[in-house]
């Protein structure tokens, strides 16, 4: 699985199109590369959707322009309704946005050239745990690569070797 700098990787897409669905690892390691749109509109988002369901039920790590800034949440929305578990006010801003999912928990950093930042504390919810399913959803910007490393893989035991 190392023949290539993202071997590892159940996704790696270089230009990931809006709405498409891909298959990767209900725990995971995923990041989506952005780059914001220059002139944007209060309301605009570029979403990493995961564990998703259907259209009606998935979580969601995205970027949204407030009107004055760029803030990240993370919602869960379930039936088609939206309840936020993470809001993070005037971010920057990112050109990565990444969502560590282990079970239950789920971490959320932003990476602005090369820093990364951890974005409020570790969330603990169960909704969709089981599900594999990732998907950008944007109408602004672009994303230039979407890739999901599973956090457990019998492959990572070659790192191991010596």
């Amino acid at each position: 699985p190392f023949n290539t700098d993202y071997g590892i990787a159940s996704v790696n897409e270089a230009s990931p199109a809006s709405g498409t669905s891909y298959t990767a690892t209900a725990d995971a390691i995923t990041d989506m590369a952005i780059t914001l749109p220059e002139s944007p509109s209060s309301g605009d988002r570029m979403e990493l959707r995961y564990r998703v369901q259907d259209d009606d039920n998935y979580m969601v790590f995205y970027a949204r322009y407030s009107g004055s800034a760029w803030d990240v949440r993370i919602d869960k929305v379930e039936g088609g309704s939206a309840t936020q578990l993470l809001n993070v006010t005037n971010v920057g801003t990112p050109d990565t946005l990444r969502v560590i999912t282990d079970g239950n928990r789920h971490d959320a950093y932003t990476k602005s050239g090369t820093t990364w930042t951890r974005r409020n504390g570790q969330i603990n919810n169960s909704f969709n745990a089981a599900l594999t399913t990732i998907k950008p959803v944007f109408e602004v910007g672009s994303v230039g690569s979407l890739r999901s490393y599973p956090r457990t893989s019998p492959a990572y035991a070659e790192l191991d070797r010596r």
